[in-house]
């Protein structure tokens, strides 16, 4: 009972830390002349979405903590930041193409340093709360050649993004065609339709950014199996689609919201699900 105590007591803490970091780099940032996208949004709103995303992320990484407690500190950090960083910043590359008026290309290089920044004080804070001895993943060590043999891991990195593209087009034509095209032909929230090539090449860019994003959970998270390959497709839905999706809840119609949480979700677990296939062969990963 104390520890669950205790572990409660960390996932609240470390929501109100993130809510609490965004708000400070973010001010920072604007102090300074950054560009930010113009939303019409309440700071006490805007405060209980940075709450809410904040505490998706603590509960990811506690249960990480409990779940996998051979993790090294130095693997729970590149974990933890590389889901963070390269999520939101794939996100950053989807708004760029539907909502250009929103997240200009000032507003994206503003955006990518912002999150480099939470995702990196969020990690360090993350490791000091839940890592406080430096446990040794010894499977880890011992799979350390085939983890590191780079020709296995870059055409693994290409397929993992073409198999997101795909799931993308997929979910994406259905969603669109059935429920979503009224909201993009009104232009509401400032949705806009890119070309098919620049769509391709973005989302093609965007899945490679997501698989890699949670490499090091499928290296370092030592053991996989079955259990693993559903985690592997929460983390791309949670961090891929619901965290950043919850910050712009007061931006689009609720109608809006539902519909894409849904595509996001068949999009992004079924994705993950596949790339964890993907790395499970030629024995790339250990398992039991």
């Amino acid at each position: 009972m104390k520890k669950i105590l205790i572990n409660l007591l960390k996932i609240i803490l470390l929501t109100i830390i993130y809510a609490l970091t965004v708000t400070l780099i973010s001010g920072i940032m604007i102090s300074i002349g950054f560009d930010f996208p113009e939303m019409e949004i309440d700071e006490g709103s805007s405060f209980i979405q940075l709450l809410f995303a904040g505490l998706l992320s603590s509960l990811f990484i506690t249960y990480v903590s409990l779940r996998y407690i051979q993790l090294s500190k130095s693997h729970f950090f590149i974990m933890v930041f590389s889901i963070l960083f390269l999520s939101n910043i794939s996100v950053a590359i989807e708004g760029t193409l539907f909502t250009p008026e929103l997240i200009t290309k000032s507003v994206f290089l503003t955006l990518s340093i912002q999150q480099l920044l939470i995702s990196l004080v969020y990690s360090m804070i993350s490791l000091f709360m839940l890592k406080r001895k430096n446990s040794i993943n010894q499977a880890s060590f011992r799979h350390s050649e085939r983890i590191t043999n780079i020709s296995k891991l870059i055409p693994k990195l290409f397929l993992g993004g073409l198999v997101y593209m795909i799931m993308y087009y997929t979910w994406g034509w259905l969603n669109y065609n059935l429920f979503t095209k009224p909201f993009y032909d009104s232009g509401v929230g400032g949705l806009d339709i890119p070309s098919t090539f620049k769509l391709i090449e973005s989302i093609l860019f965007r899945g490679i950014l997501i698989t890699l994003s949670i490499v090091p959970f499928l290296l370092f998270a030592l053991p996989n199996n079955r259990t693993k390959m559903y985690e592997v497709g929460m983390i791309l839905f949670v961090f891929g689609g619901l965290l950043p999706l919850s910050l712009f809840v007061s931006v689009f119609p609720l109608e809006f919201i539902a519909y894409s949480l849904v595509e996001i979700f068949l999009q992004n677990f079924i994705t993950g699900m596949i790339i964890y296939r993907i790395y499970i062969t030629d024995k790339l990963l250990l398992t039991t």
